[in-house]
């Protein structure tokens, strides 16, 4: 029987999963979000419209700038390397001296602010959350100037992890974590990090908070089939692929499907074999689960 790295309790999360908090913490406040959403896999009806193509306009030299800082923040990301992103924010940071208010710019410094607290969370929890409320004030100046889906998923996500266990912070915060994800759905519902984000939710609410494995299959096996189609403009988003693979491959293990579980892992690594997530974190639960008693 394969066990769980345990994970400290949550509001909304099961008690134990294959993933460390610091791991997982992109998904807490979208746990959450799980009670509040429908049941069933669709989005909730638009309350802010999907951002277009970025159209000319007078600050291209910034959008070259966060392109650069795209790249190297993902880069970092898929080294699983803080001060990797740490670095990165530093190129977005430099193109806000001249351009302070560029939505796109501010976005990139709020994402890296957001995935270098979850990198750092369970060995530094005071420097965490101090990242992330950060990345909740950054990327909410960025949603001010452009409505982007993965800004409003990140910024859910930043104040799910400001939440953490506390029952009277989620009282507070709550409403507005959960409006933000809905308007990342709404505004996204073709957008495949919108459904990654989902999948993420499913797994780790319980069933009857409207999660489960059957409904992070469903939700991630949108996000992959929407994946192909999905080409946004330099210098818009477009982490995620790989990734949502990995997460694929979790629930198949958690599902006890073995061979589900490696072509998920495999179809991911094709896509990034580098990737730190699936080597270091999904990889070793597929080869214990291949390795099982049957």
């Amino acid at each position: 029987m394969l066990t769980a790295t345990p994970r400290p309790h949550t509001v909304f999360s099961r008690t134990s999963r294959h993933l460390p908090s610091s791991l997982a913490a992109l998904a807490t406040c979208v746990v959450m979000v799980a009670a509040h959403l429908p049941a069933q896999e669709t989005a909730p009806q638009a309350t802010v419209a999907a951002a277009p193509a970025l159209p000319p306009v007078a600050s291209p030299a910034a959008w070259k700038v966060a392109d650069s800082a795209r790249i190297a923040i993902e880069a970092a990301v898929g080294e699983a390397n803080p001060d990797g992103i740490a670095a990165a924010r530093v190129i977005a940071e430099r193109g806000l001296a001249p351009y302070p208010d560029d939505p796109i710019l501010l976005h990139y410094v709020g994402y890296a602010l957001l995935r270098e607290g979850l990198m750092r969370e369970d060995a530094e929890p005071q420097r965490a959350r101090a990242l992330f409320l950060q990345a909740r004030t950054t990327l909410e100046r960025s949603a001010v100037g452009r409505e982007m889906p993965e800004t409003h998923g990140l910024i859910s996500a930043s104040i799910g992890n400001l939440i953490g266990q506390s029952a009277w912070r989620l009282l507070r915060l709550g409403p507005a974590c959960f409006r933000q994800m809905d308007m990342a759905l709404a505004g996204g519902p073709d957008n495949p990090r919108a459904w990654l984000m989902r999948g993420i939710s499913a797994y780790y609410a319980p069933r009857f908070f409207g999660g489960g494995n059957e409904k992070a299959e469903a939700a991630l096996m949108k996000a992959i089939a929407l994946f192909p189609e999905d080409h946004p403009a330099s210098p818009l988003p477009t982490w995620g692929y790989a990734e949502a693979y990995g997460w694929l491959a979790l629930v198949y293990v958690d599902m006890k499907r073995p061979a589900d579980a490696r072509r998920a892992l495999s179809k991911g690594l094709e896509l990034d074999p580098r990737h730190g997530f699936l080597l270091h974190r999904v990889q070793p639960f597929v080869e214990k689960l291949e390795g099982a008693p049957r």
